[in-house]
């Protein structure tokens, strides 16, 4: 049994992101025909228009608080046991 946790705050045109356990953030992005994330979209989408969107990319934000990741072991867990 686990537990996961994942916490998001703006505040202004930041982003805050927190999270425990093998929970992760991923950004999508609408992107351009090329592939390329397009420039400062400020479109809000809204319930079906989902649907219609077929030209995104993503992007993982945060990794996972998990003793399966090396780096997160080595942190919390000591080399002596």
């Amino acid at each position: 049994m686990g537990s996961c946790v994942l916490v998001m705050a703006m505040k202004g045109a930041d982003v805050y992101l927190m999270n425990v356990g093998d929970s992760r953030t991923a950004l999508a992005r609408k992107t351009q025909n090329n592939g390329r994330p397009m420039k400062d979209s400020n479109e809000i989408l809204y319930g079906d228009e989902f649907e219609n969107v077929h030209n995104l990319s993503s992007c993982q934000l945060t990794m996972d608080h998990s003793t399966s990741v090396k780096e997160v072991t080595n942190i919390f867990v000591p080399s002596s046991l």
